[in-house]
């Protein structure tokens, strides 16, 4: 890797859309067996990032263009970044609201390590990362990185350490983004037969992104400060089950209950569920392929799914989960087309596709987000500490006010959920309403062989 780098135009995106009220940071609760020493996490996290070189690196900025580029961070200094849980926290799901709704420092590598001591006598790890940094899938493989599948007590062998590197003068860099720019439209010219069929695509994508979703109150004007989450797991053989009775995936499970959680939110707030038609979720999809096991960037494309509140009866709400998310993959070329955009952006003007996020936003392109990730099904461990459960948790957005992270490990499902508290003061009710949407379906499904298919899902599913 090179020692100085540009983000992506996707990575930069995230960097333009934060504010002080919507900082764009993802976070996981790590809980662990036992108790984890301070210094010894310290001395292991420091080893472990002998490999991975951008995470002792921050943000700067190209002159005149302002585009930000990684360089390293000459004063790096591992106890900035694993740091002990302020006095008198010990709940680990406290401090994770407060984490996620804080900005991070700009003048050191956009990530911490937070350790939180239980009165059990067991610890655990509260992770925030910059989403400018990390996508869901590079998590995860940072995560298997820093971590174990076996218990070991030494310290992870420990590479050369490379000196930080210098950057080179101000108008290198200047011109050597504008050769890449310049190879990257010539790239995308050569291949114009392949982006002259997706145009109709982009046009799509565009049109359903600037055409507003159904209101159901959780598209604020304004984001705010405070957080509220909640978390939730389930047994991953009985979505199994489902999956397998009704021939769909366990991501259009796991939507179709998300879909059911929201159905009740609207009840309770006396709002006509049969209303809401058009309700929308972003769904991250990884575009990695197979074999890439990139630790750093976001590879991903952003999906539009609309998911079926309107459906009272489960069964129907799920067979028309998975036939949206079927249709996504088959006939919208939103995948496609998402990146072609990306690519526009990077070797054109990267502001663009900020800006065209910014006003999709304010226009009300979807209304929640939705984000499920595929995990290790063995355990893992720090040390001779074995991980005991993983909660993700992924930023709002702006004019948004929920989101929902789900990560498959071992053998549950972890389910972690964020809201601006004053959209929705308690989640605990929809965490609720979502598991008790899986449970329903459990119960529904027929015992014996599978139903007749449903559509695949393109999206990612930890199965």
């Amino acid at each position: 890797m090179s020692p100085i780098e540009r983000l992506s135009a996707l990575d930069a995106a995230f960097l333009g859309l934060e504010s002080e009220t919507v900082p764009f940071v993802i976070g996981s609760v790590l809980r662990f067996d036992r108790r984890i020493e301070l210094a010894r996490l310290r001395a292991w996290v420091d080893a472990a990032l002998d490999g991975l070189p951008r995470y002792r690196q921050r943000r700067d900025h190209l002159p005149v263009l302002r585009h930000p580029i990684w360089i390293d961070d000459d004063r790096f200094d591992v106890a900035r970044h694993v740091l002990p849980s302020p006095a008198g926290t010990s709940d680990p799901q406290t401090l994770a609201a407060q984490l996620l709704a804080r900005r991070l420092p700009p003048d050191r590598p956009p990530w911490q390590m937070w350790l939180v001591d239980g009165a059990d006598g067991c610890s655990s790890i509260v992770a925030v990362v910059h989403h400018c940094l990390v996508d869901g899938v590079s998590g995860i493989h940072l995560l298997e990185h820093m971590l174990s599948g076996v218990a070991r007590e030494a310290e992870p062998t420990r590479a050369r350490r490379r000196a930080p590197d210098m950057p080179p003068a101000r108008g290198r860099l200047v011109a050597r983004e504008i050769r890449q720019r310049a190879t990257s439209l010539a790239r995308l010219a050569r291949g114009i037969g392949r982006v002259a069929p997706l145009a109709r695509a982009v046009a799509d994508l565009l049109w359903q992104g600037l055409h507003p979703s159904s209101n159901i109150g959780l598209n604020p004007r304004h984001t705010g400060r405070a957080r509220e989450i909640a978390s939730v797991s389930a047994e991953l053989d009985s979505l199994r089950r489902i999956r397998r009775a009704y021939g769909v995936t366990l991501n259009d499970v796991v939507l179709a209950a998300v879909a059911g959680a929201l159905r009740q939110l609207l009840i309770r707030r006396g709002i006509d569920p049969r209303l809401a038609s058009d309700v929308r979720a972003m769904v991250p999809v990884s575009t990695l392929h197979p074999g890439d096991d990139a630790l750093s960037g976001n590879r991903v494309a952003l999906l539009l799914a609309r998911l079926p509140v309107d459906e009272p009866d489960p069964v129907r709400r799920l067979r028309r989960t998975a036939a949206v998310t079927g249709d996504l993959k088959r006939h919208s070329g939103q995948r496609e087309a998402g990146e072609l955009m990306v690519q526009l952006s990077d070797a054109t003007i990267p502001a663009v596709l900020t800006a065209t996020f910014r006003l999709a936003l304010r226009l009300r392109a979807f209304n929640l987000v939705v984000t499920n990730i595929p995990g290790p099904p063995f355990p893992l461990y720090l040390m001779d500490a074995r991980v005991e459960s993983i909660t993700p948790f992924v930023n709002l957005w702006p004019h948004g006010a929920l989101s929902i992270a789900v990560l498959s490990y071992g053998r549950r499902l972890f389910i972690g959920m964020q809201a601006d508290r004053a959209v929705i003061n308690d989640l605990r009710p929809v965490a609720d309403d979502l598991v008790a949407a899986l449970a329903e379906l459990a119960d529904r499904a027929p015992v014996g062989g599978p139903a007749t298919p449903a559509h695949p899902s393109p999206v990612a599913s930890p199965a």
